[in-house]
């Protein structure tokens, strides 16, 4: 478990409501934007992030400052090979901590951009694999029924895991379709599921020079959502907003 991070407090929409605000871009102007502040797309949308997340928490009624992270997962196929249909990620945090002073959105990226060459590499990641596999290979874990096991993770995940981070972040990349069916998609969307707390969640995937970017959240406000996409016009970056609510 790490140190308690910023977490929003908004007001909960009824059980099984899923708020939608999708951004839709030109993937080109993105990279163009991107490679301005020498970063990559991922490296950048983190950063914006992260920003949005800082003004939100300084505009916000507050006793003292938190950190604020993002959860992140990493596709570890394209450093370890493998055939697997499953999951095969692991999970790495960029962050900042306004206690420690005030960033520029220019110190954010520069923060992130070094965070991610530090941490995505074989070496630290195959030491998180090698910690995770351990666990597995317990002796006593492994004769614990299976039943216990879901309840003690689930647990876990709820009262440490979910609040190591302020949000979560994912880009699936760049989406490849065979040839005979690009006459008939115009853009992809990718949406993640309900978040377990008052958070929100960001998925991003880019089709045909078309990047959308989803978030996703059970909260009524959508504070965090207008300070993003506010950041990339400032950028320069021509965005279309289309929502399955009335935005406050």
């Amino acid at each position: 478990p790490a140190e308690k991070t910023y977490r929003i407090k908004g007001t909960k929409e009824p059980f099984y409501t899923l708020n939608i605000i999708d951004g839709i871009m030109s993937t080109p102007e993105v990279i163009k934007v991107a490679k301005s502040y020498n970063a990559t797309i991922t490296e950048y949308l983190n950063a914006v992030l992260l920003y949005a997340l800082m003004q939100k928490q300084q505009n916000s009624w507050h006793l003292s400052l938190k950190p604020i992270r993002i959860a992140m997962p990493v596709n570890l196929r394209k450093i370890f090979p493998s055939k697997t249909v499953r999951n095969f990620i692991t999970m790495i945090y960029p962050g900042i901590d306004p206690r420690l002073g005030e960033y520029t959105f220019e110190e954010i990226v520069k923060h992130v951009h070094n965070y991610m060459q530090y941490y995505v590499n074989e070496k630290l990641l195959r030491g998180d694999i090698t910690t995770n596999a351990a666990t597995t290979r317990n002796a006593l874990i492994r004769i614990v029924p299976l039943m216990i096991k879901d309840v003690v993770v689930r647990n876990f995940y709820a009262k440490v895991q979910d609040r190591n981070s302020s949000a979560g972040l994912t880009n699936v990349g760049v989406l490849a379709i065979p040839e005979s069916r690009k006459p008939f998609v115009e853009r992809v969307d990718i949406c993640l599921g309900q978040p377990f707390s008052s958070r929100t969640n960001c998925a991003i995937i880019s089709y045909n020079h078309i990047l959308t970017i989803n978030f996703a959240s059970s909260i009524v406000e959508a504070d965090v959502e207008r300070y993003f996409f506010r950041k990339l016009v400032q950028d320069g970056i021509h965005v279309k907003i289309e929502s399955n609510r009335e935005v406050i």
